[in-house]
């Protein structure tokens, strides 16, 4: 069994650390969302029944599975996505030597 060592190694921090970031603005805004709901229940219950509040409850109930579910859905894309993004680039042909096959045959076909 070998080990390989890549030359560049994919490094999560960045994308890690912007994740935490956008959790984080998201968990205000839903805080924020909630403390709205809430002054609306509130209001609701004042006026009309317990039907309307309820209402408003399963709605709230519902909106942070839905949030949770999404972000976990979007960090698992973005990790996934990462070795896609940041991998290496073909080394230059050295003096002398000739340069490898394009793999894309028809893009260079225009350039003589």
């Amino acid at each position: 069994m070998t080990h390989r060592s890549s030359a560049s190694p994919v490094r999560h921090g960045p994308y890690l650390l912007a994740y935490c970031g956008l959790l984080a603005g998201s968990v205000l805004i839903l805080a924020l969302a909630g403390l709205i709901g809430l002054c609306l229940i509130s209001f609701f219950m004042m006026f009309s029944g317990a039907a309307v509040t309820y209402y408003w409850l399963w709605s709230f109930g519902l909106a942070v599975p839905i949030w949770l579910l999404g972000s976990y859905w979007l960090f698992v894309r973005l990790v996934r996505a990462l070795p896609a993004w940041q991998s290496p680039a073909a080394p230059a042909p050295q003096s002398g030597e000739e340069s490898p096959r394009s793999p894309r045959p028809w893009i260079d076909a225009g350039r003589l």
